[in-house]
C-alpha cells in the first residue's frame, strides 16, 4: 500500500535551527533500500519577498551492517485545544514499557505556546529519574538530546511527560495578539506536544514486542487526531485518505473502505486512493471489486507499478494467468527494484514450467534482497525440480532451501516443500520424506487441504526413491 514518507524505524532525523549533526549509536545504522525516494519536508515562514531556498543533506555511509534496531516511542497529545487566555494548559501522557529497554536519546517538540517540559521514568522499584526538563521552552532552539551514557530501564517502568502551555497575553512568544484558540495541527500557528524517546530493546524478540505494543497506543491517538481534523474539514479528500489508512493499519477494513470511497467521491481521479481502495477490498476478500479498483488506478496512471503487481496477483487467483503474466512483466519493467514483483513473476513462470525465466526472476529478487524468502525458496525449487538438467543444481537447491526454511523457523509450507524437493534431488530421500511429512502435518494443522494433498503425493514419491520434476512447458 502507498504510504506517506516516514523516518527509518526509530531514527530521529529531524533538523531544527541550532541542531548539530550527530552519529547514530553503535549498531543502529539504518539501511537505505534500493529505489528509495528521499523526501525533505520544510517548514518555512514568509518574509514578504521571494526567497531562494537551497537545501543540502549529508549522508555518511558505512560497510558495517546494523546489529540493533531502535524503536521510536512518542508520548504526547494530538487533541490539544487551548482556549484563549489559558496560562496553565497541561498536556500529559504516560506509557509502561513491556520489556527492558536501553534509552539512548529524547527529542521534545512543541510550538510557540509551550513553556515548561518535564519527562520522567518511574521504575518498578518505586524510584524515579528525570528524562529531561526544560524550564523555558523556545520553539526557535530545538535539539535531539543524547545521553552521554545510555541507560537501561526495566520492564514495567512508566515513562511520563507533562508539558505546560501559556496562551495568555503575558506570554511574549504568543503569536496571537490578542490570544486566540489554538488546536493541534502541523502548522506553526497550531500547537503540538510530543516527546520522542529513542529506545533499543535487548533482543529482536523484545523489539517486536515493544514496537507492536507501542503501535497500538500510537494508533489510537492518531485516529482520534485525524478524525477530529476530518470533522473540521469533511470535504478534503486527503483527510479521508489519512483516516482510511489508519483504519487499514488496525485491520478495520470496512471503515477503511468507506473512507476511501468517500475520498474518491470528492476526487475520483486519484490513482493512489483507487489503489489503496483496491488493497483494502482485496484484504476483505472482495476480489472482483478490488480488481476493478486496481484497473481504475491504472486507467488514471498506467505507470503505477504496484497496481500492476497487485492486479496481476488477483487475476492469477481469478484463473487468468495470461493477463496476470502481462501485469507482472509490466510491474517489473516499471520498477526493476521491486522484489515482490520479481518473485510473483518468477512463481507464475515456475508454475508454467519455464524454469530459466523463473530462475532469472528469483535471482533478480535475491540480488535486491539476499534474505528474501520467496526468492530463496523459488530458486531452490527451480534448482531441485527443473525438467532440463541444465537448470538443476542439487547442492545449490539444498543450500537455498535450508536458508529459507531456517528463516521461517520450519513453519512455512512453501519453504518446507522446496527443502524436501531439494533433498530428493540430492538423493537424500530419507531427509526428503521426513521434511515432507513435517509439511503435511503443518498443512493439515493449518487447514491447507490442497497443500496437504500435495505433500501426501510427495511423501509417496520420495519413499519410492524418486525426485520431483517440473513438467515441460
Amino acid at each position: 500500500m502507498e504510504r506517506d514518507a516516514r523516518y527509518p524505524e526509530g531514527q530521529l532525523l529531524g533538523w531544527t535551527p541550532g541542531q548539530a549533526p550527530h552519529p547514530a549509536p553503535d549498531g543502529t545504522q539504518w539501511r537505505l533500500e534500493p529505489g528509495s525516494d528521499l523526501v525533505v519536508q520544510l517548514h518555512l515562514q514568509p518574509t514578504g519577498k521571494i526567497e531562494r531556498v537551497a537545501v543540502t543533506v549529508g549522508f555518511f555511509f558505512t560497510d558495517t551492517p546494523p546489529s540493533r534496531t531502535p524503536v521510536g516511542l512518542r508520548l504526547g497529545s494530538e487533541t490539544i485545544d487551548i482556549p484563549p487566555g489559558a496560562a496553565q494548559y497541561v498536556v500529559s501522557d504516560r506509557y509502561q514499557l513491556p520489556v527492558d529497554a536501553e534509552i539512548v536519546a529524547v527529542q521534545p517538540h512543541a510550538h510557540n505556546l509551550a513553556r515548561r517540559m518535564e519527562a520522567t521514568a518511574d521504575l518498578p522499584d518505586g524510584t524515579s529519574r528525570w528524562l529531561i526538563a526544560i524550564d523555558d521552552w523556545d520553539f526557535r532552539w530545538q535539539d535531539v538530546y543524547r545521553y552521554a551514557v545510555p541507560f537501561v530501564l526495566p520492564k514495567g517502568t512508566t515513562l511520563s511527560m507533562r508539558y505546560t502551555y501559556d496562551n495568555s497575553a503575558d506570554n511574549p512568544r504568543n503569536p496571537h495578539q490578542p490570544p486566540a484558540r489554538v488546536v493541534w495541527g502541523q502548522n506553526t500557528s497550531d500547537e503540538m506536544g510530543d516527546l520522542w524517546i529513542q529506545a533499543i530493546a535487548r533482543s529482536s524478540a523484545d523489539e517486536t514486542i515493544l514496537a507492536a505494543d507501542f503501535r497500538r497506543k500510537a494508533h489510537t491517538e492518531d485516529l482520534a487526531a485525524y478524525t477530529r481534523l476530518l470533522r473540521g474539514d469533511p470535504d478534503n479528500p486527503l483527510r479521508h485518505d489519512a483516516v482510511a489508512s489508519l483504519y487499514l493499519d488496525a485491520g478495520q477494513l470496512d471503515q477503511a473502505i468507506a473512507e476511501f470511497r468517500e475520498s474518491l467521491r470528492l476526487n475520483r481521479e486519484s490513482a493512489p486512493t483507487q489503489y489503496n481502495l483496491g488493497f483494502a477490498l482485496s484484504a476483505r476478500g472482495r476480489r472482483d471489486e478490488a480488481i476493478a479498483a486496481f484497473q481504475e488506478a491504472l486507467r488514471i496512471d498506467p505507470g503505477y507499478a504496484q497496481a500492476h503487481n497487485n492486479l496481476g496477483a488477483l487475476l492469477q487467483l481469478a484463473g487468468d494467468p495470461d493477463a496476470a503474466l502481462d501485469h507482472y512483466r509490466r510491474a517489473v519493467s516499471l520498477r526493476p527494484d521491486n522484489v515482490e514483483s520479481h518473485t510473483n513473476l518468477g512463481q507464475l513462470l515456475s508454475n508454467r514450467g519455464r524454469a530459466a525465466e523463473a530462475a532469472a526472476q528469483f535471482a533478480a529478487a535475491l540480488a535486491l534482497d539476499g534474505d528474501n524468502i520467496q526468492g530463496l525458496a523459488g530458486l531452490a525449487w527451480i534448482r531441485a525440480t527443473a525438467a532440463d538438467p541444465a537448470h538443476r543444481d542439487a547442492a545449490e537447491a539444498v543450500r537455498l532451501a535450508e536458508r529459507a526454511d531456517r528463516a521461517r523457523s520450519h513453519r512455512d509450507v512453501t519453504a518446507i516443500d522446496a527443502l524436501a524437493a531439494a533433498y530428493a534431488s540430492a538423493g537424500r530421500y530419507d531427509d526428503a520424506v521426513r521434511v515432507a511429512r513435517l509439511g503435511l502435518d503443518l498443512a493439515t494443522a493449518s487447514g491447507q487441504s490442497a497443500a496437504a494433498a500435495q505433500f501426501r503425493q510427495r511423501v509417496d514419491l520420495y519413499q519410492k526413491g524418486q525426485p520431483l520434476r517440473m513438467p515441460q512447458p
